[in-house]
């Protein structure tokens, strides 16, 4: 994860093992606004438990899941 020089939050991801890189800017799947900061990721266990929260130029935090 990362932010990139328009605000937006982008993700680069694959498979291990082999498989092409995807990219995805979060951001915009999400609907949130531009980022202020760098974000900030964690997991839990378990499937679909990837987070990414970041503070944007609103000054509101935001967490796309």
């Amino acid at each position: 994860m990362y932010r990139s020089a328009n605000g937006r939050i982008q993700e680069i991801w694959w498979v291990q093992g082999g498989g092409t890189p995807v990219h995805v800017d979060l951001a915009t799947l999400g609907a949130a606004p531009p980022a202020a900061d760098r974000p900030s990721a964690f997991t839990l266990e378990g499937p679909n438990t990837q987070h990414v929260a970041y503070r944007a130029t609103d000054g509101h935090i935001y967490e796309v899941i």
